[in-house]
């Protein structure tokens, strides 16, 4: 599904509508990219911004998309974790699993029907399908990837029907639930994308998407295979545009995640316009607003680690990137997570909160109002100094 330019140099228009008018938003050669399965990448890519829609997106080139495949080629979900779904902590202690905490919310948005089909597309490791699958009767449950090497395992969960693998356009079936978790992010052509989706779904159907909130988290800017870095408003605006009836999109979820519900329209053609109306301007200009928040963040921490002994809070994107900016300097990582305790991240220990020792420093790094969470409730506790982010401006990964 992918339309590449000859010119490795050429940048494609906007993904969403194809506008040509792109701003540079982000671009700091110095600082390195994170995949999302958590691995560094020696540098960044540019983003722009869509003077047309507002919409952010990574520097599309042939180069890019070969990038992506490579990292697909090599692609290893938390391989720090002995689990197959992010854990949620509340206050140090892990609640529950992000897709467990995704299919609760959705109980309360949407009347899950008695009995039905589901199909997850992108199904990865199967966390979405077995949250599922243990919440439900009478469902049959589907996963879907591009590559058939996941097949086995996917059907060996409980409670699996099958396993389509192959292009999306040929799956005959039709779904009453069809989930999208951390997928719309990667997609190249997400019009054609969305088009073969809305095929698959039953009369009455629920597509569920769950992306990454750029409005509360700038770190999205530095996966380097999310070709899309999505607002609450582009998204919903743009789905409802490409022949759906927005049904929910809320942000309160799963932190820092964008969960949006949609059933096909009965007018289900494309709206050309459907950007009409948005504030393209104030979007890219808060594009430009988080590219030079990080590009502070990355100084802030150089400056931090030059004082003394130094470790980084998190070993998840964050706390990758942040580890990968300061190099050396960066001596070890803290995590609350008991499973990542005691082992090894970029070849650097991981520790407890209460590990740290007296004088040495631990940067928090997660957005701003998170961070300064964190922080109070660790001083309590450890001798440590907590150093947060600098503050965001406007919407720049304020929370």
């Amino acid at each position: 599904m992918m339309n590449r330019p000859e010119d490795p140099h050429e940048v494609i228009g906007c993904l969403l509508c194809g506008g040509r008018d792109l701003v540079l938003c982000y671009d700091d050669p110095e600082a390195p990219a994170v995949t999302s399965d958590i691995k560094l990448q020696p540098a960044s890519w540019k983003i722009y911004g869509c003077r047309r829609c507002g919409h952010l997106q990574k520097k599309r080139t042939s180069e890019f998309d070969k990038a992506v495949r490579r990292i697909y080629a090599d692609y290893h979900l938390f391989d720090l974790s002995n689990t197959s779904d992010q854990r949620l902590f509340h206050e140090g202690r892990a609640a529950e699993t992000r897709s467990g905490k995704i299919f609760e919310r959705l109980s309360l948005l949407w009347k899950i029907p008695g009995a039905g089909k589901m199909l997850d597309i992108g199904c990865g490791n199967g966390a979405m399908l077995a949250a599922f699958s243990g919440r439900v009767r009478n469902w049959k449950i589907y996963g879907y990837e591009p590559d058939e090497s996941r097949g086995e395992r996917i059907l060996a969960l409980p409670g699996i029907e099958g396993f389509f693998s192959g292009e999306l356009e040929g799956i005959r079936e039709k779904f009453d639930l069809i989930t999208l978790s951390h997928v719309f992010e990667h997609i190249d052509e997400p019009a054609g994308f969305l088009s073969a989706a809305r095929k698959l779904l039953a009369p009455g159907g629920l597509l569920l998407i769950q992306v990454p909130n750029l409005r509360e988290n700038a770190f999205d800017f530095v996966v380097a295979d999310h070709y899309s870095h999505f607002t609450p408003e582009v998204l919903s605006r743009y789905v409802s545009g490409q022949g759906f009836e927005i049904k929910f999109s809320v942000t309160d979820c799963v932190p820092k995640e964008i969960t949006l519900g949609a059933v096909c329209s009965e007018n289900q053609n494309p709206d050309e316009n459907w950007y009409a109306g948005l504030d393209a301007g104030a979007l890219t200009e808060n594009g430009r607003q988080i590219g030079g928040w990080l590009q502070s963040v990355a100084e802030q921490a150089r400056a931090e680690a030059d004082r003394g002994r130094t470790g980084v809070f998190g070993t998840a994107i964050a706390g990758t990137w942040l580890a990968g900016v300061l190099g050396e300097r960066a001596e070890f990582f803290v995590d609350e997570d008991p499973d990542r305790i005691g082992k090894y991240h970029l070849e650097k220990p991981v520790q407890a909160p209460g590990d740290v020792n007296s004088g040495e420093s631990v940067f928090v790094a997660l957005p701003p109002q998170i961070a300064a969470g964190i922080a109070a409730r660790l001083t309590k506790t450890s001798k440590a100094r907590w150093i947060c982010p600098v503050p965001a401006t406007a919407g720049a990964g304020r929370r």
